[in-house]
């Protein structure tokens, strides 16, 4: 096989690699649309809340499961992530009965203006004002 074949071959790979990174990179969005959620609740016969609040110019976007009138269990999720890291627990029984369980979409992800992100010191503030409403 002759050099330039080989050349040849590796700018292929790489173009074909870089090609699916770029993809793959558009195809994750770290969302959950609301039919599926909604499916989701539905199917573990629970009650949630989907909503958004605007704290800071900034829209955050939270699910709610749970007794409404306990102590507030909250879930953060890493980076990158959504509130959905946290179904198994928003929809646990146990904890449901205990706990009023919010699961919170950090600001740029999920719902939470996907892809508008910001550095933790910020965030950190706008999570902050979330428990001061």
């Amino acid at each position: 096989m002759t050099i330039r074949k080989r050349f040849k071959k590796r700018y292929l790979l790489a173009f074909l690699v870089f090609g699916y990174l770029l993809f793959a990179n558009s195809c994750m969005t770290m969302r959950t649309s609301p039919k599926r959620t909604a499916a989701f609740f539905q199917e573990k016969q629970m009650d949630f809340i989907d909503s958004n609040i605007e704290i800071q110019d900034r829209n955050l976007h939270y699910i709610q499961t749970g007794n409404k009138d306990a102590q507030t269990l909250v879930f953060i999720h890493g980076s990158p992530g959504s509130w959905d890291a946290y179904k198994a627990y928003l929809s646990d029984s146990l904890l449901s009965n205990k706990f009023r369980l919010v699961a919170i979409d950090r600001p740029g992800f999920g719902k939470s203006e996907f892809r508008r992100s910001m550095a933790l010191k910020p965030q950190a503030l706008i999570l902050m004002n979330f428990w001061n409403i």
